[in-house]
């Protein structure tokens, strides 16, 4: 015999939970401007000299700080997941799906 099953509601945002998420969106939209910038010549300068890993790149973001290509992609995915990405199904806590 079937059971009989109420519809989903998604769970009421309580203040804090929205701050966190714009928060984590913003902090996940800076981080990925910064890969991003980490690419752009003018922002970027020494660009011919950015170096796929390590200290030996001799480009400079902003012309204050180091930056690789590893580097920029590192920040490009932890924007990425830290918000800054496209929303998705977004789970109620504790619970796992």
């Amino acid at each position: 015999m079937p059971t009989h099953h109420p519809p989903h509601r998604p769970a009421p945002v309580d203040a804090v939970g929205l701050a966190r998420r714009r928060a984590a969106g913003l902090v996940g939209l800076a981080l990925a401007a910064l890969g991003v910038a980490g690419f752009l010549p003018g922002i970027t300068s020494g660009l011919g000299e950015l170096a796929p890993t390590g200290q030996g790149s001799g480009a400079h973001l902003l012309g204050i700080l180091q930056v690789s290509v590893a580097h920029n992609f590192v920040h490009l995915g932890l924007g990425l997941a830290g918000g800054g990405g496209p929303p998705g199904r977004r789970v109620r806590p504790g619970r796992s799906c």
